[in-house]
């Protein structure tokens, strides 16, 4: 495979891990989460296991890597396991040489509490391929159990073996013959025989003989025989074994912590690749990274509006990904984002309900820690977009009253927050519009509510300064209109007047 090609439609190649006999296992990228995984890849085979790989992806223990996807790709089978850092005891070994008995026997316990955990499922599962290069010591200094590509479940139907011939058991080898939980065993005791380059005590030599007896039944015969002799093993250096266990977990803490800061710094580079991209599900992906973060936000939010208008589609997505992840953001950074939102609903939303969207999320901004100014505005949107809510409703359905000198106060005090050099032309331009529009709607009952006519005239002056040189048929027709309204006549929709009766 290349590096950056797409394999499952879903796993970005990065680079190799490792190779083995027919197999190799690849470090990928899950597109849509974001995610580093491993990704095994071995030959189809007619008879592979594919329902104990189905079986083994429901397994939860810490000694096991969790399986996230089993599937088919160009003539292979594909396991997709979680990625993690670490070395096998076959590369340990070529490192190091030779490993102290201690290492060796808290490995082996290790390894025989996830022997104990396999087996005792239903059906029992026998893993099939234990050996060295299988065991990986973990960041934490945990050991961890790899590879379930040639796992059974007891009592299947007889099948081809994939097991590693120099540490397979020799049922596994014979084809006739089933193989059981004692052939994991078998397998374990070769492991370790290896490991230990043949130099152990004489309670841990006997321990392994009995695990390697050609014949099985003279082998432990489940896993709770087996720790039991182990333990005995490990108490005859008990002094030795306590203070293996100190360092044990200490490494285990201090593993921890450089674990986390590399995945630290590996989520950091991935966010930094992630911003610069223009492209929806990459910005999400980098919030799903860090939600605590209000920048990739924001800049979902920018190219949402690059074209102007806010679509209905691009509303509820946005507005999903603040229900799932918003709260984990500081609340000035909740407060400043839902005013933005609040601003596109109120100028760039396509439907007519875009400023009863507009007050619930400047109503949200004011819960935050906005600075005075957007506060101030934030008020006012909200109160103007309350008045516009209750207006149509009463248009619609005659129902409720509505406080038009408050509605008028709000368009002034809107007007007056926006006429700054500071507001981008092309809003001041579209709230000169609905303003005046809201202005010229209301004039009737403008003046039945005590709104002389100067304050009106002064209110279409402002209008004008907002936007010098534009609506400028349209202010001519609202100022005839404020002229004749209070010079006892009425007009018509389309500005000309009548005398009141």
């Amino acid at each position: 495979m290349k590096r950056g090609t797409m394999i499952g439609g879903t796993y970005q190649v990065l680079e190799p891990l490792g190779k083995g006999g027919q197999s190799e296992v690849w470090l990928v990228l899950h597109k849509r989460i974001c995610s580093l995984l491993a990704l095994k890849r071995i030959p189809l085979r007619a008879r592979w296991p594919r329902g104990e790989l189905d079986y083994a992806r429901h397994l939860d223990h810490p000694g096991l890597p969790r399986i996230y996807d089993v599937f088919e790709a160009e003539g292979y089978i594909c396991i997709v396991m979680e990625y993690l850092e670490g070395k096998t005891l076959e590369q340990l070994k070529q490192e190091k040489g030779s490993f102290s008995e201690k290492e060796l026997l808290l490995w082996l316990r290790q390894l025989s509490e996830i022997l104990e955990y396999l087996h005792s499922r239903t059906p029992p599962l026998i893993h099939g391929d234990i050996k060295p290069s299988n065991l990986m010591i973990g960041p934490g200094g945990r050991l961890v159990l790899l590879d379930f590509g040639a796992c059974l479940s007891l009592g299947k139907e007889k099948r081809e073996r994939y097991g590693t011939k120099v540490f397979a058991a020799p049922e596994q080898l014979d084809e006739k013959l089933e193989l059981d939980i004692r052939s994991d065993f078998y397998s374990a005791g070769k492991t370790f025989r290896f490991l230990s380059g043949g130099k152990e005590s004489p309670g841990f030599r006997r321990f392994l003989d009995i695990c390697m007896q050609e014949d099985r039944s003279r082998r432990f015969s489940d896993d709770r025989k087996l720790q039991r002799r182990l333990l005995r093993v490990c108490r005859k250096g008990k002094r030795n074994c306590l203070l293996f266990s100190f360092l044990a977990v200490f490494l285990l803490f201090f593993g921890s912590i450089i674990h986390i800061r590399r995945q630290n710094r590996t989520a950091e580079e991935q966010y930094q690749i992630l911003m610069e991209s223009s492209q929806t599900e990459e910005l999400v992906s980098a919030i799903r990274l860090f939600p605590d973060r209000e920048a990739a936000y924001q800049k979902l939010l920018q190219i949402d509006l690059l074209d102007q208008v806010f679509t209905r589609e691009e509303s509820r997505k946005l507005e999903e990904i603040l229900g799932s992840w918003g709260e984990k953001l500081e609340k000035e950074a909740y407060g400043d984002l839902a005013y933005e939102l609040g601003i596109a609903y109120w100028y760039y939303f396509q439907q007519a309900e875009g400023k009863n969207y507009a007050g619930v999320w400047f109503e949200r901004a004011l819960e935050g820690g906005l600075t005075p100014e957007r506060q101030k505005k934030a008020k006012i949107y909200r109160e103007l977009g309350s008045y516009c809510e209750k207006k149509t409703r009463q248009e619609l359905s005659g129902e409720g009253a509505l406080n038009w000198k408050g509605f008028f106060e709000a368009i002034c005090a809107c007007c007056v927050e926006n006429s700054q050099e500071s507001v981008p032309a092309l809003l001041r331009e579209r709230l000169q519009e609905e303003l005046l529009s809201l202005c010229y709607d209301g004039l009737l009952y403008f003046r039945d509510n005590g709104i002389t006519e100067t304050e009106l005239q002064e209110l279409v002056e402002e209008l004008k300064n907002m936007a010098p040189g534009k609506q400028a048929e349209a202010f001519s027709v609202t100022e005839e209109s404020v002229q004749a309204l209070y010079a006892g006549h009425t007009f018509t929709e389309e500005g000309g007047r009548k005398d009141e009766k």
